[in-house]
């Protein structure tokens, strides 16, 4: 079996299933705009949410944006957040109308990460048995394909024809991250309503910038290079 060099990560996890909360607004939407109709204890916390989204964090070299079957921020989200301490999953899986925007080329700041991923969602552990994960990739195999990691996918005919995993299955189970609006059926996911949730993480934004901050020397150049992770015949 071919392998894939890619790591693969644990998300600071929590021991029980929370209650999803609602999606949150964007940092563009909370933002606290100065005008004489503040009144001044608005300011100390307006000072503070300026100076936390505007910390830079990083810069791209030509920025990272959306697309289908694969994309860099797609890419650089996935092996981001399977970064880290080993959780023994095989797969991970982002739902391409979960990543609300792209990071433009140049200085990357935390409010850009809002502005991504701007939902409250957490990504959860499931473990599926293989051929519910087949079923599952062929939810998106019909659009053409969705953000992934750990594993290369060949969709023919809008259906899954191969999949390669980096890691060995055990017991023909596929440990796979998703978040929680994909476990709870969002996004045509049926698939997944009532599959326990065996780890939970924190929000996906706090994820990502936690794991920036671990791995991502402060005002890197980072350069995202497009792979074949899914091929489409």
């Amino acid at each position: 079996m071919k392998r894939i060099g890619i790591w693969i990560g644990l998300f600071l996890l929590g021991g029980c299933k929370a209650i999803p909360s609602p999606p949150a607004a964007t940092y563009s939407q909370v933002k606290i705009q100065g005008s004489e109709s503040n009144p001044s204890w608005l300011i100390p916390y307006k000072m503070k949410m300026d100076s936390t989204m505007g910390q830079p964090i990083f810069k791209t070299a030509s920025g990272m944006s959306k697309g289908l079957p694969v994309s860099k921020i797609g890419i650089f989200l996935c092996d981001l957040l399977l970064s880290g301490d080993s959780a023994n999953a095989q797969a991970l899986l982002l739902n391409e109308g979960g990543i609300r925007s792209s990071f433009v080329k140049g200085q990357v700041n935390a409010g850009n990460v809002f502005e991504v991923l701007p939902f409250d969602n957490r990504m959860v552990l499931v473990e599926l048995d293989s051929m519910d994960f087949i079923a599952l990739l062929n939810v998106f195999a019909k659009k053409g394909g969705t953000p992934i990691g750990g594993f290369e996918w060949e969709i023919s005919d809008k259906k899954t024809s191969v999949v390669r995993f980096s890691k060995p299955l055990k017991n023909n189970k596929v440990r796979v991250w998703v978040n929680d609006y994909m476990a709870q059926g969002g996004d045509q996911c049926s698939i997944l309503i009532g599959k326990p949730w065996i780890m939970e993480g924190p929000f996906i934004r706090d994820a990502v910038l936690q794991r920036i901050e671990k791995t991502i020397p402060l005002d890197s150049v980072v350069e995202i290079s497009l792979d074949q992770r899914i091929l489409i015949k």
